[in-house]
């Protein structure tokens, strides 16, 4: 029901959101490169990984990194990005795979981001629906179900066999 014109403004604007997106990326990386020219990740390593011990603390660790940088940004792309070398390390010097890695990245920052009250998604959301950024956190059982599971798959981390 769109004229070809009008579905290319849509496509224009599309870029232009994506555009915004990718600055503060860029802005983000740029910090981080100069907090890794600084010494800083190299602290954060040796600070975060002094009182662990294993596999289980090694993915609790990059749990939590990745949450408290979604909560400091707001935005799951610019915390995942920020903490993902940091997150390398701490699992090459516990043995936590990258598939593991990975998925506790993505899924403790997109948790993170539904449970906070200015991340962009729940602000949109409320006022579409013109209610408070907290009316909603009642209802929210999925990251807190998701929340439960990544706890879960911590604590009951195997180890896999290795072949002789």
């Amino acid at each position: 029901g769109y004229a070809l014109f009008d579905l290319f403004g849509f496509m224009g604007q599309g870029i232009d959101s994506m555009g915004n997106l990718i600055i503060i990326t860029l802005l983000a990386a740029g910090m981080l490169g100069l907090i890794k020219a600084a010494g800083g990740i190299n602290y954060l390593l040796q600070l975060l990984s002094s009182r662990i011990s294993g596999s289980r603390g090694g993915q609790a660790c990059i749990a939590i990194i990745v949450s408290l940088v979604n909560m400091c940004t707001a935005n799951n792309t610019v915390a995942i990005i920020t903490v993902g070398s940091l997150s390398k390390q701490i699992a090459s010097r516990f043995g936590i795979s990258p598939r593991k890695t990975a998925s506790l990245l993505d899924t403790c920052s997109c948790i993170t981001q539904c449970l906070i009250p200015y991340g962009a998604q729940t602000l949109l959301a409320c006022q579409l629906a013109k209610i408070a950024p907290a009316e909603p956190f009642q209802h929210l059982y999925y990251p807190l179900a998701l929340g439960v599971m990544v706890a879960l798959s911590i604590i009951f981390t195997r180890k896999k066999c290795e072949k002789i």
